[in-house]
Parts: C-alpha cells; sequence; structure tokens
C-alpha cells in the first residue's frame, strides 16, 4: 500500500512538470548574421585639386626651314614646369570591395619653359601649357571600407604654346590642341561623411605630331627665304601630380 502511494507521488510530480513546461514559450531559432561590404562609394561627387606638373617635348624642324643645311634638325626638348589646380567630377559604383568609376577633370596651368638650341645658342624654344582636360574610366579595390586604391585610364587633350627665338626675339609662334591618352593611379580616403581627399600621379601621352608655326614679323625679315608657315615635328608627355577633395553627393557615408 505504501509502495503504491510513493508511485501515485511520482507520477502526479512528473505530470506536474509537464504541464509547465508545456506553458512555456517555444525559443526563437538563431539569428544568422550575414556581413555585408558597406556602399561607402556608390555615388556621384565633384570636387577641386592642385598639384604641380612637368612635360618635355622634343622638336624638330622637319623641312629645314631655317636654312641651316640640316635636313631635320634637332631642336632640343622643351622642358616646361608649373603649378596646376582645377576641378573634376564622376560617379561610382562599388561591387563588394571593388569601385568602378567614370571622371572628367580640367585644370589650370602654369607650366612653361625652354630650351636652347646646342648646335645655336643664339636660338631658343619656348613653350607654355596653359590648360588640360582628361576623361577616364576608374578600377579601385578597398582596403578598408572607407579607402581604396585606385587605376584610371583613358582620354587626354591639353593646349600648348610655342614660340622660336633668337636673341631674344621672337621669329615663329605655334599652339596646338592635341588629343592623346592617359594613365594614373591614386588613393583617395572618406574622412567626414560626404567628403573625401585623394593624391594622385597621371601621365598624359600625346605621341609625335606635326605642328604648324607661322613666321612673325622679325621672322620674315631675319629669314626671307623661309615659309610663311611651315611644320615642325613634336613628340611630347606630360607628368601631373595632385592632391584634392570630393563632396559625395546621397546620404553621408557613416
Amino acid at each position: 500500500m505504501k509502495a503504491l502511494s510513493l508511485a501515485g507521488i511520482a507520477l502526479i510530480a512528473v505530470l506536474g512538470d509537464a504541464a509547465t513546461a508545456a506553458d512555456l514559450p517555444i525559443a526563437p531559432p538563431p539569428v544568422t548574421t550575414v556581413y555585408r561590404t558597406p556602399q561607402y562609394w556608390t555615388g556621384c561627387y565633384v570636387g577641386g585639386n592642385v598639384g604641380m606638373g612637368w612635360s618635355g617635348a622634343s622638336i624638330t624642324d622637319t623641312t629645314n626651314q631655317f636654312g641651316f643645311g640640316i635636313g631635320g634638325a634637332d631642336l632640343g626638348t622643351q622642358q616646361t614646369a608649373g603649378l596646376i589646380g582645377g576641378v573634376q567630377g564622376g560617379c561610382d559604383y562599388q561591387v563588394g570591395s571593388f569601385v568602378f568609376g567614370i571622371q572628367g577633370m580640367f585644370d589650370g596651368s602654369t607650366m612653361k619653359g625652354n630650351t636652347i638650341w646646342q648646335a645655336n645658342p643664339s636660338f631658343r624654344n619656348n613653350g607654355s601649357i596653359p590648360w588640360f582636360g582628361t576623361l577616364t574610366g576608374r578600377a579601385g579595390i578597398t582596403f578598408v571600407p572607407a579607402a581604396m586604391i585606385y587605376a584610371k585610364v583613358g582620354l587626354a587633350t591639353m593646349h600648348h604654346n610655342y614660340s622660336w627665338d633668337l636673341f631674344n626675339t621672337q621669329l615663329a609662334t605655334a599652339s596646338s590642341t592635341p588629343i592623346g591618352w592617359t594613365a594614373g593611379i591614386g588613393v583617395e580616403w572618406i574622412f567626414a561623411g560626404s567628403w573625401s581627399m585623394f593624391a594622385e600621379y597621371a601621365y598624359l601621352g600625346f605621341g609625335h605630331r606635326s605642328v604648324t608655326y607661322g613666321l612673325t614679323g622679325a621672322g620674315a625679315i631675319a629669314f626671307p627665304a623661309a615659309a610663311a608657315s611651315f611644320p615642325f615635328g613634336v613628340s611630347e608627355d606630360v607628368s601631373v601630380f595632385i592632391v584634392g577633395f570630393n563632396y559625395r553627393f546621397g546620404p553621408p557615408a557613416y
């Protein structure tokens, strides 16, 4: 009889625990966290830049206009250098850690310089580049979410003024606005919401071309046998280093 009573008490205890467990809420399944790279870079931007530029232009008197008796005389490499500054704008699209975009840039320039013709130091080649511009595609990779290294490649143009002097007297002048190519590399960092800053080196290549010079009044007097206009061969490239900032439209990156 005593054993039967103990069994009844145990059964009641088990049934009570089961009823209590049935009243407890069911625990939700564990939440799986999926990490996504922050989309810091998607959007459009405008900004400004400053820096320095330098160039080298090898010039040849291809038709021997000045009668020195040297066919295709090498007139030397005209070196220019100076400060540059301007604006840029573009749009980027981020896919994971990769950033793709397009950018346009236009800069004014104080680049100027000259070279003395080694065969006759009385003659000097002068030049200046008042502006240049580029249109490029960019591709970058983020090494932290708010900073990336990028490369760019595309089209370039510039305006170059030339002159050919004798004892500082201008004999002939020319100007040219060629179209070439550009490639560069840089780093950009988003540092305050919608603002970013960057540093970049770019090379602009314009290859070999013919530039038409025209005699000035003094040139016509000094070289009456020369044509009123004539070609010089020019091979030229430009290098630029700039730092700048961009303002990115849309909600702040962080």
